[in-house]
């Protein structure tokens, strides 16, 4: 990808953060004190219209929201109006949005929603705190059909790695394109091909501040702060590469790496998704997406369709991040949570289209036993009193005992 590819996709994420939407609902911003991280972070909650905190029997799903790479809890602001739209059109219930900052304390880049001793543990601060603050604070249904996990680029990996791994805590996802094969193939498109170009073939050290000339340089660091931290080494992370220049890779650290790839842990989680199941598994791609992730994206819905797993993945004609685009794709995959929650919302019944024949048949059985049975009875009665005529017969016209005897046995 080009400088310039890239330049556009940042602006794009800060025309997402920029936006202003109306909507009906309510959008506020609570600063979180997060004990598992030590520091604050902000979270942004969307209640629908006519929310009322004292009506406590009326509970809310919840769609958790995951931002990516750069970001945080103020981006992709219309994905609120998307939600508050479908909402009081009655296209579907009213529900909460909850949208945590995931970037690394004093910076707008992403922790990648991993635990490590270098940024924090975000996955920890998002299942840990996060989740159970909305429960307690809001009135949530707390079960996991009704939580709806999904995020955009890194956020939407690990939407999608979260809830395989917890499919006792969420009940369907949106992973909309998705970084989701995190190995080899990784490292050897972006580290050894851009970021010794961005750094004419020399070794690497951290970039100050967002230099869009150095995203990947940006990035190899990001991520190994995420998924490779290690005190000892230089920078507090351990490449997946030397980083000398040569390109040979470390492939202890790519391994390392693949433990976050769902594409990897698909492979330790299918039996549970095959068993659980989830109301709705979303993915989708752009067909022009400048990160190159189209085709590890076909590869994933290749593999799920190879485990017997229906194919999740949608691909749109556009780039990775292009607001316009974007709404429209979040409008898809929130629109089929919607369509899926009216479904748990409907009692089991019978079929209304099939005639109930067996309101007809069942008296009109019971009638045709009865007289059955009383035939029967008849027969019998019948039966037994013509014996008893006949036996009066001849004993009339036989006063032998003996012959009596003989009749009756």
């Amino acid at each position: 990808m080009s400088v310039a590819g890239f330049v556009v996709f940042c602006i794009c994420i800060a025309t997402c953060m920029a936006q202003n939407v109306t909507i009906q609902g309510t959008v506020t911003i609570v600063e979180y004190q997060s004990k598992i991280l030590g520091f604050e972070r902000g979270i942004q909650v969307y209640l629908p219209p006519n929310y009322d905190q004292a009506d406590t029997t009326t509970l809310y799903p919840v769609i958790y929201f995951l931002h990516g790479f750069t970001g945080n809890h103020t981006s992709f602001a219309y994905l609120n109006e998307v939600v508050d739209s479908l909402i009081t059109s009655g296209a579907m219930e009213p529900v909460i949005v909850i949208k945590p900052n995931g970037a690394i304390l004093g910076t707008t880049i992403g922790s990648l929603w991993a635990n490590s001793i270098v940024n924090g543990r975000f996955e920890d601060f998002l299942l840990k705190e996060v989740l159970p603050w909305t429960d307690s604070t809001y009135n949530t249904d707390r079960r996991r059909e009704k939580r709806f996990l999904m995020g955009h680029s890194f956020g939407a990996s690990a939407s999608l790695r979260l809830t395989l791994q917890h499919l006792d805590t969420f009940g369907s996802i949106a992973c909309h394109s998705g970084f989701v094969k995190m190995d080899e193939w990784l490292v050897q498109t972006y580290v050894n091909t851009s970021v010794f170009t961005e750094n004419n073939g020399s070794a690497i050290a951290p970039v100050p501040g967002f230099n869009p000339a150095k995203i990947f340089t940006i990035f190899v660091f990001t991520a190994s702060k995420a998924w490779s931290p290690d005190f000892t080494s230089p920078y507090n992370v351990t490449l997946p590469m030397r980083n000398d220049g040569s390109g040979i890779i470390n492939p202890t650290v790519v391994d390392m790496w693949s433990r976050f790839s769902p594409h990897i842990v698909i492979n330790g989680t299918f039996q549970g998704l095959k068993e659980r199941g989830v109301g709705v598994l979303y993915m989708d791609i752009g067909r022009a997406d400048e990160l190159l992730l189209l085709q590890p994206n076909l590869d994933f819905a290749a593999e799920l369709q190879s485990l017997n797993y229906p194919n999740p993945l949608f691909i749109y004609q556009g780039p990775h991040n292009d607001p316009t685009i974007l709404r429209v794709r979040f409008n898809t995959s929130v629109s089929m949570w919607g369509d899926y929650l009216k479904t748990l919302n409907q009692p089991a019944q019978e079929n209304p289209t099939e005639f109930p024949w067996v309101l007809v048949f069942a008296p009109i059985g019971g009638f045709i036993v009865l007289v059955c049975i009383v035939v029967l009875v008849i027969v019998v009665v019948v039966k037994r009193k013509w014996k008893v005529l006949c036996l009066d017969k001849d004993m009339a016209s036989d006063d032998s005992v003996s012959d009596v005897e003989m009749y009756v046995q």
